[in-house]
């Protein structure tokens, strides 16, 4: 086996822009164990595979070969607006851009900008919800936030902070479209979990 992380940086990367294991692999033409095998540095890619991967990720396949480098900033997160990964929900009503996810599986921290429609909303989040914290700040628009049965009316530079254990849900009360920077903190007993399952992507819609 090569002793360059080459795994660690693929999952690097593919965390970082909001990307499944599933979806890596299809966009790679790959399957999704190979995948896995790689990211766990079980198995040295082609360079065939290890350039698929690289433009399925939007990234030069040289950044594979950087070694010590790479594992250096593997827990330093630069996205572009452009690699942005972005999922649109209630036929395009909801769109959630994927702003940073933290690769260490240790870690906690999932951060997503929430543009919605008018009359666009979340679903009501049950007791028991796998985030400890929930923060919102409004950026454009207004929002009304319902947490533990009250009421919160939001404009552009409001913020509210709750237990995620609490229900809540909120949605664009206004006119206009609504912008909304989510922070959510990952119980750390369900952090080790997501690779297991498709990550919600928070704010499930």
């Amino acid at each position: 086996m090569s002793e360059l992380d080459i795994g660690g940086i693929v999952r690097q990367f593919r965390l970082a822009r909001g990307i499944t294991l599933q979806e890596l692999a299809r966009r790679a033409n790959i399957s999704q164990s190979f995948l896995s095998r790689v990211e766990r540095n079980r198995v040295d890619p082609s360079v065939k595979t290890l350039i698929a991967v690289a433009k399925a990720l939007g990234v030069s396949a040289s950044i594979f070969l950087q070694g010590p480098e790479a594992k250096r900033s593997e827990r330093i997160q630069f996205v572009r607006r452009a690699e942005r990964s972005v999922r649109y929900v209630q036929d395009g009503r909801i769109a959630i851009h994927t702003l940073a996810r933290s690769p260490d599986k240790k870690a906690t921290l999932e951060v997503s900008l929430h543009t919605y429609q008018p009359g666009a909303k979340m679903p009501v989040e049950p007791e028991g919800t796998q985030f400890a914290e929930i923060l919102l700040l409004v950026q454009q628009g207004q929002i009304t936030a319902w947490v533990d049965n009250a009421e919160y009316q939001m404009t552009s530079g409001d913020s509210l902070c709750f237990p995620g254990d609490l229900p809540h849900r909120w949605w664009n009360s206004g006119n206009d479209v609504a912008v909304v920077l989510v922070c959510a903190a990952r119980r750390a007993a369900e952090a080790h979990k997501q690779e297991a399952k498709p990550r919600p992507n928070y704010a499930r819609a």
